[in-house]
């Protein structure tokens, strides 16, 4: 398995859940820059060199953006929504200018390219608690692709590596998708640390074809357009699909689902069916017997001791 990861492209995704949220309401394409192609560069003022690197070769790519200077909330959040591709050279994942609370009420238009030193980092507080990082924020908040790192790395391998991966992924050529490019651009630098701390969180994006934020409506007349869901709606209709059992359950380890039903599923379906039918005719029997042992009202047990009285003095 590693081997396969170190060879080739590959995408994290936590859930079916987020799964469905990215693939609800958009193609896995995105446009060429320029046109949307956006980048924040040394927020914090302390990586001179990294400016200097990657502030020309992006403006001659067609790339705009605040360079030196920290972004304001409301900078960053509309080169989330309103731009196509961010890419963000500075410390972190730039949490400290947009907060995750703040990043998953917006819905992401952007891909989030975080060239920071643990920037797809996620933490893990105990053995029973799921981890956590800011890639779930991104992802939440509707992102279609996150490119983070692991771990820390030094800004001058970094800054190589990222260059590397901007050319493979919006250069000419084949058109390769988001985690392709990463995989290609692994062989720039000389350290196997830093070759092996960029990840992609998401959806395989390309760079070659228009983004739309909604999806056509069959049921809708011409020209109207149905909104894309959030994760509250498709989430919730996701989980609870899966508690009424109307997601297929995935194959287990031998191939056979765990339901232990057909390939098809027929006869796991057929099993749920009788299992329900009994289910129901067990309770209505039960109700039946409880209303046959329901104990009389005080008014009849008090009539019937009247009448065992009165009996008793005729005899």
């Amino acid at each position: 398995m590693v081997g396969q990861l170190a060879r080739g492209p590959a995408c994290r995704l936590p859930s079916l859940a987020i799964l469905g949220l990215c693939l609800a309401g958009r193609r896995a394409q995105l446009p060429r820059p320029p046109g949307g192609a956006t980048y924040i560069i040394n927020p914090a003022g302390d990586l001179v060199n990294t400016e200097q690197r990657m502030g020309p070769f992006l403006a001659e790519r067609g790339w705009s953006g605040i360079v030196g200077r920290p972004p304001t909330l409301k900078e960053f959040a509309a080169a989330l929504t309103d731009g196509q591709i961010l890419a963000y050279c500075g410390h972190g994942c730039g949490s400290q200018y947009l907060p995750a609370e703040k990043l998953r009420s917006l819905t992401c238009n952007a891909v989030a390219l975080l060239f920071g030193c643990s920037s797809g980092q996620l933490v893990q507080p105990g053995p029973t608690v799921d981890p956590y990082g800011a890639v779930y924020a991104y992802l939440m908040a509707n992102c279609p692709a996150i490119l983070g790192n692991l771990w820390s790395v030094t800004d001058n391998m970094l800054d190589t590596y990222s260059k590397a991966v901007i050319d493979k992924w919006t250069g000419a050529g084949d058109n390769p998708s988001l985690p392709e490019a990463v995989s290609a651009a692994r062989g720039s630098v000389s350290s196997t640390f830093m070759a092996a701390a960029p990840v992609v969180y998401g959806l395989p994006v390309t760079p070659d074809a228009a983004l739309d934020r909604t999806t056509p409506d069959p049921a809708a007349s011409d020209g109207e357009e149905r909104a894309t869901p959030d994760l509250a709606t498709l989430g919730g209709e996701v989980l609870a699909a899966a508690g009424q059992g109307h997601v297929t359950v995935p194959p287990g380890e031998s191939g056979e689902p765990l339901d232990g039903g057909g390939r098809d599923g027929s006869a796991g379906s057929k099993r749920t069916t009788r299992d329900k039918v009994s289910a129901q005719r067990d309770g209505s029997s039960g109700r039946a017997r409880a209303r046959q042992a329901k104990p009389p009202p005080p008014a009849a047990l008090a009539a019937g001791r009247g009448r065992t009285r009165r009996s008793a003095r005729e005899t």
